[in-house]
């Protein structure tokens, strides 16, 4: 059992992250964060990077050179059980990527995959990310990796608060993050945009009147 194992060992966190081209500023963050815990003379605290792609043996290197590799586990691209064994692991989720003008727009699939888990998580200052995160996450108002690395000992050694987070996170998933109410708030959308004309059913009534 995958979780059974990586609980005997130490404390974890984790994070996902797209290891192509355009990825060094994260993967950076991430393994200069586990260098400044590592720094901080926790040796309790372990780390699980999960992804692929072709800055994966880049970040390893990295790893090496950082003198932290021994602490950090390389799972690859995962999907299915396997993914959800290795997230459901972690104490505390980790979103290392940088605030930028592309970050502050998207949303991101690891919030709503941490929250819908109940995974307390840290995440750098970007505006969607908090939106949606709420009190679910801790902030990291700077972009600095030893900040990060703060945030995530803060968590660590905060059972009680991570535990107020995770209800936060689960709540807000269950309420918030379902097709139901993105349904309706796209077809809001489209009504906003596009008025339809009187004599024709707006896309709101016309989904009001099927449900």
């Amino acid at each position: 059992d995958i979780a059974r194992q990586v609980r005997e060992s130490r404390d974890w966190f984790g994070c996902c992250v797209d290891l192509d081209r355009s990825a060094v500023d994260t993967r950076s963050n991430a393994a200069e964060t586990r260098r400044w815990v590592h720094e901080r003379g926790r040796s309790d605290v372990g780390c699980t990077i999960i992804g692929n792609g072709p800055e994966l043996a880049n970040l390893q290197a990295l790893a090496r050179a950082l003198n932290v590799a021994d602490s950090i586990e390389f799972t690859g691209y995962l999907t299915g059980q396997p993914l959800l064994a290795h997230l459901s692991a972690i104490d505390v989720g980790v979103i290392p990527d940088p605030p930028n003008v592309y970050n502050d727009k998207i949303s991101m699939n690891k919030v709503f995959e941490y929250m819908s888990l109940g995974i307390p998580f840290v995440q750098f200052d970007v505006a969607e990310g908090r939106t949606e995160a709420g009190d679910a996450a801790l902030i990291v108002p700077v972009d600095d990796p030893a900040a990060m690395g703060d945030a995530i000992l803060t968590l660590m050694d905060s059972p009680e608060r991570r535990t107020a987070m995770s209800a936060s996170g689960i709540a807000r998933a269950t309420a918030e993050f379902r097709w139901e109410v993105a349904q309706r708030a796209l077809l809001e959308a489209y009504d906003a945009a596009v008025p339809a004309p009187a004599s024709l059913p707006s896309a709101r009534r016309q989904e009001d009147a099927a449900t």
